[in-house]
């Protein structure tokens, strides 16, 4: 029998043992559950089954080596969230298969992996934001069409902006705030025409606004 694990509140600390033995989880929900745990090594046992996963607004800790590896070959089409917690160390793999992906407000750090372009890409919403990332913004990532919202402000991302960013043709929010990223805005971000939002400022780009920006004329916001 499939089993949900839905909005348990004040589990914490730790982990509960209970969890083990769950090998038929398809959603579990830890949100804001009080958890205050390194995450157990026996939790990857767990992940093959899981569909939709959220551990956010928790103060989990340790890194996230085979863990994302797991979901990025199971999910399919499922929910990640584990935004607002206190895991570090870097990425293994870039899951491409799950429609939203948040780990924002995290000590995530290193380079971001490059998303695996063979995937069928699924991914709606990409939140990295406050962490501490570095390097370029990954290319691959142009290849993962379907975004619609990709954070990657409050990080220390360098680099020029990818011109295939163009590429992202149903993109609606782009923050790539309060970074290090050089050089100029590129044309390309001009054949984003369902953008919405985007926000660059606390960077360090140089020049004007692309024209080909400018002409958008259903935006809400940008910067």
């Amino acid at each position: 029998m499939d089993r949900n694990f839905r909005g348990v509140t004040n589990i914490g600390p730790r982990f509960p043992n209970w969890l083990q033995t769950q090998t038929n989880i398809k959603r579990l929900n830890f949100f804001n559950s009080s958890i205050r745990d390194t995450m157990p090594k026996w939790f990857e046992n767990i992940l093959s089954h899981i569909l939709d996963l959220d551990l956010s607004n928790n103060q989990i800790s340790g890194t996230l080596p085979q863990f994302h590896r797991d979901l990025s070959n199971q999910m399919g089409d499922g929910i990640l969230k584990m935004n607002s917690n206190k895991f570090e160390g870097s990425m293994a793999t870039f899951p491409t298969n799950v429609y939203i992906m948040d780990l924002s407000d995290n000590l995530l750090s290193g380079h971001v992996p490059q998303p695996d372009a063979t995937m069928k890409p699924s991914l709606i919403v990409v939140s990295l934001s406050k962490n501490r990332f570095t390097g370029s913004i990954p290319v691959q990532l142009c290849k993962v069409t379907s975004i619609q919202v990709l954070d990657l402000s409050q990080n220390k991302f360098n680099g020029r902006l990818p011109e295939c960013l163009g590429n992202l043709i149903n993109l609606k929010a782009m923050d790539l705030s309060n970074n290090t990223i050089t050089g100029i805005v590129p044309d390309s971000l001009g054949f984003l025409t369902k953008l919405q939002s985007l926000h660059l400022h606390s960077n360090r780009l140089e020049g004007h606004l692309p024209l080909s920006l400018q002409k958008l004329a259903e935006w809400s916001q940008w910067i």
